[in-house]
């Protein structure tokens, strides 16, 4: 019975650990330690106490660091992050998620194949697709599942800075949406001057953890159903692969503000 208890304790105690590693990892970012490290030096380079190094990664000798560790440094912009594996993760899947690529999780982690297990914590490392905006250009038919019908999403203008909230409507060939509220509304026609527009701005869709790159116009058109957002109609946000409902081509201009949402 002692050895069972014993067991469970063991089970608990780990599977707490690795729920409070990868909430930390959120807040920050994770360096691994190099040949030389030392948290004296990566307290210097990160800006970060000694003593806050040292108590968010546990670590009883800071004299002594083990290369190839992975810490938690809170508040950086450094290395990359840490991903959790759940069931159904592959590495394609966690790539287009983040905005790396396979090689560079397995780099990052030293894998050589492809088999991932439930559990396992990858670094994730910094791409260049990440930065600028945070946004990356996922195609129109993976974002048509991650942002089903009647969902809602955050915009973000690119140029300006302004967000609002969206639900998706319908469409196939690209999403058709709503502005949520009146104020919603109110804050797409401010990023237009006051006035709708066919014209296509660059703009970042947040969906879930997800930063999709995308294009809108802001002219309301066709139906809706949302009635009391003064919005009479809903828009179109295209994604990198989208088009017309009309004539079932990629709208060039759409695509172009995919990729200055990007930052390319």
């Amino acid at each position: 019975m002692k050895t069972g208890r014993s067991l469970a304790y063991v089970v608990v105690c780990a599977s707490v650990a690795v729920f409070l590693f990868a909430a930390l990892a959120e807040a920050g970012t994770v360096h691994v330690v190099r040949p030389g490290d030392t948290l004296y030096l990566l307290s210097r380079q990160y800006g970060v106490s000694v003593d806050e190094l040292a108590r968010i990664n546990s670590v009883r000798d800071p004299r002594n660091l083990q290369v190839g560790t992975a810490l938690v440094i809170p508040g950086a912009a450094g290395e990359g992050t840490v991903h959790m594996v759940s069931p159904g993760d592959t590495l394609y899947s966690i790539a287009v998620r983040y905005g790396t690529t396979i090689q560079a999780i397995r780099s990052a982690n030293d894998l050589t194949g492809d088999v991932l297990l439930p559990g396992m914590k990858l670094i994730i490392p910094v791409s260049g697709a990440s930065q600028g905006s945070g946004a990356i250009a996922i195609p129109w038919s993976q974002v048509d599942k991650l942002f089903p019908r009647g969902s809602t999403a955050l915009v973000t203008d690119v140029r300006t800075g302004l967000s609002f909230t969206v639900r998706r409507r319908g469409g196939w060939a690209h999403a058709d949406v709503e502005p949520l509220t009146a104020r919603d509304t109110q804050t797409l026609k401010r990023i237009y001057g006051g006035a709708w527009s066919w014209s296509r701005r660059p703009i970042v869709v947040q969906v879930s953890s997800y930063r999709i790159a995308a294009s809108m116009n802001g002219m309301p058109h066709g139906g809706s159903s949302i009635s009391d957002n003064g919005f009479p109609g809903h828009h179109c946000i295209h994604f990198l692969g989208s088009t017309t409902h009309g004539t079932r081509r990629l709208d060039p201009a759409h695509q172009a503000a995919v990729k200055e949402a990007v930052g390319k």
